[in-house]
């Protein structure tokens, strides 16, 4: 294996490692973005609902 091709091994590892972590982070930040946005969806429907009945 040549030095010039290690080299880009490591770098495309080092990549899809960090790849990986960003990913990781990501996804528990979307899940609880899209839970608030629930919620308020919910709040705000409760809210018209009652008004409505009202």
């Amino acid at each position: 294996m040549t030095e010039k091709r290690r080299e880009r091994n490591k770098k495309a590892l080092f990549f899809s490692q960090e790849q990986g972590f960003f990913v990781f982070l990501g996804i528990p930040m979307l899940m609880a973005y899209l839970d608030e946005q629930f919620f308020l969806l919910t709040a705000q429907l409760a809210t018209w609902s009652l008004a409505l009945s009202a």
